[in-house]
């Protein structure tokens, strides 16, 4: 059983970062992974970006590559359920919502 401790990060404050190829991973490949292999990879290779709430579920956002990877976490136990590599920009929307730009607006 796996389980996944929320980091600290500020809502608003998103790292900077250079990423470097990992063996020419892509979505395809990490999906067929077993799920220990994924969030090794994840834990080890991959850069956090943020975190959302969904229902009773924890969501964390990495970046690995050209791609990112989403685990989900049950709230109470924090235990890892899934996780799963996309490219789609879409999928984004969830942690879109979560940051706040009322600080870069212009104040009149």
């Amino acid at each position: 059983m796996l389980f996944l401790k929320s980091p600290v990060v500020e809502k608003s404050c998103l790292p900077f970062f250079h990423l470097l190829p990992h063996r020419n991973m892509n979505t395809s490949t990490f999906n067929k992974l077993d799920i220990e292999k994924q969030i090794d990879l994840t834990m080890s290779e991959a850069v956090f970006l943020t975190q959302a709430k969904k229902y009773n579920l924890h969501l964390y956002l990495f970046q690995m590559d050209q791609f990112y990877i989403e685990m989900y976490s049950k709230e109470q136990s924090g235990q890892i359920i899934s996780i799963r590599a996309f490219d789609e920009m879409e999928h984004l929307d969830i942690y879109l919502q979560e940051i706040d730009i009322t600080t870069m607006l212009p104040v009149y």
